[in-house]
C-alpha cells in the first residue's frame, strides 16, 4: 500500500500547471512521510524489539547471579 500510494501521488508531485502548485508541497509531504514511516516500521521497530529482548535477557542473567551470590 505504501508503494501504490507513493506512486499514485507522483503525477500530482510532478504537476506543472499553476492551478495545482499549492497542492504539490502537500503531496510531497504525504509521499515522504509515508515512505519514511514504512522504513521506520520495517527496520527500526524490529531492531528496537531485539535490543529490548537482549537487554531483558542480560538483566535476568545478571540479577540471577546477584541472587545466587547474595
Amino acid at each position: 500500500t505504501t508503494a501504490t500510494t507513493s506512486l499514485g501521488l507522483m503525477p500530482l508531485i510532478f504537476e506543472t500547471s499553476t492551478s495545482a502548485q499549492f497542492i504539490v508541497p502537500l503531496a510531497i509531504s504525504l509521499a515522504t512521510g509515508i515512505l519514511f514511516a514504512s522504513i521506520l516500521i520495517l527496520f527500526v521497530v524490529p531492531a528496537m524489539i531485539v535490543i529490548h529482548h537482549n537487554g531483558v535477557k542480560n538483566l535476568d542473567r545478571d540479577w540471577g547471579k546477584a541472587a545466587r551470590l547474595g
